[in-house]
């Protein structure tokens, strides 16, 4: 749609993960300020010299191009000041997950998600002149708090003749769309950011915004029609997550298992209760684990105790000779902790599916949520000693194993 004449938007010609990135630059009484400059947006692409610069949510793609306007004040988003320190300054940020291991913040760390970079910030730091909070107002733009896709992303509203236009960063794309989902998952699945989204829409949805301006994708004309499908949308996606909606999951009362602190599904299959570890019996009297994650969250030396006795109390328990397999379901390290100990103590094989194996062998290659290292465990990796592909048999013992991918939670 036609912009008014004080709006310009400047399109980019980059492509790629991201990419493009509108940067816009809105003439004022009070000078003008240009709106998440991307990578390629020179001075030479504007027809006048910003006296301000100012940042909807700080991403790496939506602050690039603040390197070609040196002297030209930049202001972010109030909280994100951590980000403009830049790359090298982020992944310190990045640790394992520490004492008292309260499950109960999900992944929601500053800097990181679980031990995965789930922010992007500028790759060289970037000096700012300030920052912005919901409330201010700069260059007679208005500052409305819109957090979801970041977690304090800011719309600025303006008014050009007669309409009010908002710049609301990556808040929507196009007719009621998201440019992605990943940006708004601030606590490893417990949809806050989402939520946060859904909240932030509505009330911009409540001022009544004519011209939507978003960082990706087209100018919206109808941004009241659209912002009412987004808000539809997400409530659709979110209505399983609204409180006292959950569903109920399916299941029976447990069995006791003859060994301390396990279930008995079957006579050969036992399942440990406080953690993600399950035996699987044969009648030769070996056994067979599919992981060992005991998930005891105390210090290092009382988790490889409490490891060793849940062990021997297994095998005494259900006259279990040795444990000779464990197949890795997913890398994540509540479910591979215990391994290279039970390697240790049981000369156990480790098998893997492909694709499973080679981000558990190898974390550091891989940027993940809830990879062995962030657990602060004492081993880092499990090396596997089989590998094997979707849909294959594999036969142990009397059992006839077949292993399916089944993504979901993990790839």
């Amino acid at each position: 749609m036609p912009l008014p004449p004080d709006v310009h938007l400047i399109p980019s010609t980059l492509r790629g993960p991201q990419q493009p990135v509108n940067s816009y630059l809105l003439t004022t009484g009070a000078g003008a300020v240009l709106i998440d400059p991307a990578a390629d947006c020179t001075p030479d692409k504007l027809p006048v010299r910003p006296a301000a610069i100012l940042i909807t949510h700080l991403q790496e793609e939506n602050v690039a191009g603040c390197c070609h306007f040196p002297g030209v004040p930049v202001y972010v988003p109030a909280g994100a000041e951590y980000l403009c320190a830049g790359e090298a300054a982020y992944r310190k940020l990045i640790t394992p997950w520490e004492p008292p291991w309260d499950w109960e913040a999900r992944g929601n760390f500053r800097g990181h998600l679980a031990g995965a970079r789930n922010e992007r910030p500028p790759q060289q730091p970037l000096s700012i002149a300030g920052v912005l909070r919901d409330g201010d107002e700069i260059f007679g733009l208005q500052v409305l708090a819109t957090p979801g896709h970041g977690k304090h992303a800011l719309t600025y509203l303006a008014r050009s003749e007669g309409k009010q236009l908002a710049f609301c960063g990556d808040l929507m794309c196009g007719d009621g769309m998201l440019w992605n989902w990943f940006d708004c998952d601030w606590d490893y699945g417990l949809q806050s950011g989402q939520r946060a989204l859904l909240d932030s829409a509505g009330r911009l949805l409540s001022l009544q915004p004519e011209v939507i301006c978003a960082a990706h994708g087209p100018v919206v004309a109808e941004a009241c029609d659209a912002l009412a499908r987004l808000c539809e949308r997400l409530e659709k996606a979110l209505e399983a997550f609204v409180a006292g909606t959950e569903p109920v999951p399916i299941n029976f009362a447990d069995r006791e298992s003859a060994a301390r602190g396990w279930r008995e599904i079957s006579p050969r299959l036992h399942q440990w209760k406080a953690g993600n570890c399950a035996a699987l019996l044969s009648a030769s009297g070996s056994a067979l684990l599919i992981d060992d994650g005991l998930c005891y969250w105390e210090p290092l030396p009382q988790r490889a105790a409490h490891h060793r006795s849940v062990i021997e109390e297994l095998k005494r328990a259900l006259a279990i000779t040795r444990i000779e397999t464990v197949i890795i379901t997913h890398y994540h390290g509540d479910h591979t902790e215990n391994i290279p100990d039970l390697v240790a103590l049981e000369g156990a094989q480790v098998l893997a599916l492909d694709i499973v194996a080679e981000p558990v062998e190898h974390p550091e290659r891989f940027n993940l949520a809830a990879p062995l290292p962030w657990y602060g465990t004492a081993h880092n990796k499990v090396k596997d000693d089989r590998r094997v592909a979707a849909a294959i048999r594999v036969r142990w013992h009397e059992y006839d194993l077949e292993v399916i991918h089944l993504s979901g939670q993990t790839y």
